[in-house]
């Protein structure tokens, strides 16, 4: 079980929870208070907030850390697979979505 939060980050996170419209943005993912709202407990995870994670995340890795290793992670957008599996690769032009990935070894 989790610690309780300070009085502090209690209420920047109710601040959080109370604002409307636009909550944040990175890079091209931003999320909106519905997206926010989704956190809470009891309450379905919004697509949107999973993109703006991966977003996040995709985006340290390429940032060496102190140790100065780059991770090499790619993070497809929540409906990638929705597009996959509805449309196919090639009538889904989900190759524009790869077109910049490298394979992770060179078998050639």
């Amino acid at each position: 079980m989790s610690p309780p939060l300070s009085a502090e980050a209690e209420k920047h996170v109710d601040d959080i929870l109370t604002r409307v419209g636009h909550i944040s943005q990175f890079g091209r993912q931003g999320l909106q208070h519905t997206d926010i709202a989704s956190l809470q407990a009891h309450r379905w995870l919004n697509d949107e907030v999973i993109n703006f994670y991966t977003s996040m995340i995709e985006s340290r890795s390429k940032t060496p850390p102190a140790t100065k290793q780059m991770l090499d992670i790619l993070c497809f957008s929540s409906f990638f697979w929705d597009k996959l599996i509805k449309d196919g690769y090639k009538e889904g032009r989900l190759s524009k979505w790869t077109k910049n990935v490298r394979p992770l070894i060179d078998y050639y």
